[in-house]
């Protein structure tokens, strides 16, 4: 059972706040269709950041113990208009031994509007393209990267980024556009059939497969009325876990995330979009976790939008509120028990707006303000 916990400064003890400086007009999300935000085992904080005043330029950040922000932005193509909406974008950024993973998508226009994406190392601040193991044996789909494990990594292959005039009516053309799931390492492939893979730990690897009436859907065909099913991998054996979409797993098989997809918030379409002619919008994300034994259990009720971005392996769970107000709220659930990190001590002048991973020690990265400035941090207690 989930409390919601009123938390007394004599209760608790004192909090560590380390600030983790943002470049000049970038801010991160609180809320996306992924993690923007990670944290690798020696500390180090990886993030997703946009600009404030253009939202579609990205760019990928990270933070070592010295707390200097490295900036990477994507090297744009001839074809491409820096600053404008064809300009390479950071999708997601995860830690590795040495160099993060950069998954950049590169959009372009000409007789037909596709975007085309790649994994890249980052080494040194310049980007090395990731070559996809030859044991893959299928083509350079639109590859991306949202979880790695030691060696693992969680791959996603897209054909239907690239793709001209799926035919739903088809079954062979959604079989072709359908997200195909990988755990690779340089040499070695497993398969793990159709789907988004989001997390991985141990033998636990997570991820979701969308469905229009029923039948599985490619993955940016009509996501508004798509109803995502969260799905977990256990020694190579998939489980349905229902509606949603996971973020995290633990070793053991906890899996945390949301019960429809986030980072959509307000945006509808009006028509005939997916049957009836009517108004679409997306659902309300609540926060979920699923138990190694598929127990679902609801973070959050109501009408407020909520995500759990991250578990650690004792089972401490962190993510994002929204309230009626509007204003994003970074939460932590321990022992069963849920405190917002505003209502917890901790210096003056911060306010926290997302968690976005927790690590092994308890320590918290996530994106909040530091005396109204947008300023990634590192919470410890």
């Amino acid at each position: 059972m989930i409390v919601v916990a009123a938390v007394s400064q004599s209760a608790t003890a004192a909090v560590i706040v380390r600030p983790l400086p943002l470049p000049a007009g970038f801010t991160v999300a609180p809320e996306g269709d992924h993690r923007l935000m990670t944290m690798g085992a020696d500390g180090t904080v990886y993030a997703v950041a946009n600009r404030i005043d253009t939202p579609y330029r990205t760019a990928a950040v990270r933070w070592r113990v010295e707390n200097k922000a490295e900036f990477f932005v994507p090297i744009s193509g001839p074809n491409d208009h820096f600053g404008g909406t064809y300009a390479p974008r950071i999708d997601s950024i995860v830690p590795s031994a040495g160099a993060p993973y950069v998954t950049v998508g590169r959009t372009h226009d000409g007789a037909y509007i596709g975007t085309q994406f790649e994994v890249d190392r980052w080494l040194g601040g310049r980007a090395t393209a990731l070559p996809l193991p030859v044991c893959l044996e299928v083509g350079y789909d639109s590859p991306h990267v949202y979880a790695i494990d030691h060696q693992w990594l969680a791959l996603t292959l897209d054909p239907s980024s690239n793709s001209v005039g799926i035919d739903l009516s088809d079954p062979t053309s959604v079989e072709r556009n359908l997200p195909k799931a990988f755990t690779v390492t340089p040499d070695r492939c497993r398969s793990l059939g159709n789907a988004i893979l989001t997390g991985i730990r141990g033998d636990s690897v997570v991820g979701y497969l969308g469905y229009l009436d029923g039948k599985p859907a490619p993955w940016f065909i009509n996501l508004i009325v798509q109803r995502m099913v969260a799905l977990r991998w256990s020694n190579g054996r998939r489980r349905r876990l229902g509606f949603g979409v996971p973020f995290a797993t633990t070793s053991g098989g906890t899996v945390v995330g949301a019960t429809d997809l986030p980072g959509h918030a307000q945006e509808s379409m009006t028509g005939n979009f997916f049957g009836p002619a009517g108004t679409y919008v997306f659902r309300t994300p609540h926060a979920v976790m699923w138990s190694s034994i598929g127990k679902e259990t609801l973070l959050f009720g109501g009408d407020s939008r909520s995500i759990a971005w991250d578990v650690d392996e004792a089972g401490t769970i962190v993510g994002m509120i929204q309230g009626a107000d509007g204003r994003h709220h970074a939460f932590r659930c321990k022992n069963g028990r849920i405190a917002l990190l505003d209502d917890l001590p901790h210096p003056s002048g911060w306010r926290f707006e997302s968690a976005y991973a927790v690590a092994a020690d308890g320590s918290i990265a996530g994106i909040g303000t530091y005396r109204g400035v947008a300023t990634a941090f590192i919470w410890h207690q």
